[in-house]
């Protein structure tokens, strides 16, 4: 009989000391997939001691920590290549990140401890990667104000400098444009800021079914996209014309004029001949 009460009592304190060491939980951790060149970031750990007493939150970039708290001890920073830590805006459950470059990308930790008597530490990991985001939309350049049928249209886009480099796509009528009327050339590297951008052209000649709607119009879309980011987009609308332009117009009365007198000429050569026959 004591044997078993002593053999309950035993396995009693295993199960209680079990749970214990259990009982530290972490509940979330955030960091941002993607960031900003140049901007700030919240990476914020949360967790549940459910009683038990808090050791330390350590944070780790690619397992260099770089951010310790601990109850009652001042926080602690250590340096590290691409960290840049806003003490002021740091705690227990977060820590605020400023000034971030492309070293700032890595894989981050967060780690939590408990003290004795029952030790327990759990950590989690995540990923994040410092872009430089473009700042606007793509420009498009060459629209004329007017077309007609057989016009050719000539236009380039150029993407918002970005890092990693864009890639540029153009859509007519919402169709992805064919690749024998794109023309690209590889992007552009700015090493004043360390970004790329990218022109690329579009060049076709506009026919009858190009103009739809009822006020006759040719949309063009040049889409830029960075991976990692929502695409960004520049919408131009072309015309389709009635009236010709003076460009236009000296161009068709010329052309009609080339076209009468070759024809006279040709007239007056078969008259020649009819009458030597």
């Amino acid at each position: 009989m004591e044997i078993s009460r002593t053999l309950w009592a035993t396995l009693f304190h295993i199960s209680a000391t079990l749970v214990v060491v259990h009982c530290l939980k972490q509940t979330e951790m955030r960091v941002p997939s993607f960031a900003d060149k140049g901007d700030s970031v919240n990476i914020t750990c949360k967790f549940d001691l459910e009683g038990g007493l808090l050791n330390s939150v350590k944070w780790y970039k690619d397992l260099n920590e770089f951010f310790r708290y601990s109850p009652g001890i001042n926080i602690q920073v250590f340096s590290i290549p691409g960290i840049t830590v806003d003490e002021s805006q740091s705690g227990m459950n977060n820590v605020a990140l400023k000034n971030l470059s492309y070293l700032s990308s890595g894989s981050y930790r967060c780690e939590v401890s408990t003290d004795g008597p029952q030790f327990a530490i759990v950590f989690s990991n995540l990923n994040m990667t410092v872009l430089s985001y473009p700042k606007h939309d793509p420009v498009v350049l060459g629209v004329q104000t007017g077309y007609i049928h057989g016009d050719p249209v000539s236009v380039n886009c150029t993407a918002a400098p970005s890092n990693p480099a864009p890639e540029v796509h153009w859509y007519i009528n919402g169709d992805k444009a064919d690749t024998w009327a794109v023309g690209s050339v590889p992007p552009v590297y700015l090493s004043h800021d360390q970004t790329f951008t990218k022109t690329v052209s579009l060049s076709f000649v506009t026919e009858k079914h190009h103009f739809k709607g009822p006020n006759s119009e040719l949309q063009l879309k040049c889409r830029s996209v960075v991976a990692g980011l929502k695409p960004r987009e520049s919408t131009v609308t072309l015309q389709l014309t009635t009236t010709l332009t003076n460009q236009k117009l000296a161009q068709e009365l010329f052309n009609n004029a080339v076209l009468s007198q070759s024809t006279s000429q040709i007239l007056l050569v078969i008259s020649a001949l009819y009458i030597l026959l």
